[in-house]
């Protein structure tokens, strides 16, 4: 679904708000599909904001933005995140 709207648009640069307050953890084939994105797309994201307050969803992030070229943060509350994607770079 990403995908296909990223291919919509001439010159990408994506701000992304992730609720992942429920996630418990990554199937396989879904850390694949989303490690692929990241390999395809991530230099066209500016800001990843993940709302969590899981270490594990920290620690995987840090690890993850070595593969796109946007900011990614962690945030505990929604309206910190949506702050932060609202800030001019």
């Amino acid at each position: 679904m990403l995908t296909s709207a990223i291919a919509k648009v001439d010159h990408p640069k994506i701000d992304v708000l992730m609720d992942a307050q429920e996630l418990q953890g990554w199937e396989p084939r879904a850390a694949w599909d989303d490690f692929k994105l990241g390999l395809e797309h991530g230099r066209q994201f500016n800001k990843i904001a993940v709302l969590s307050d899981k270490r594990w969803m920290k620690v995987a992030g840090k690890v993850g933005s070595w593969f796109i070229g946007g900011d990614y943060r962690t945030f505990d509350t929604k309206s910190t995140a949506l702050a932060w994607l609202a800030e001019e770079d």
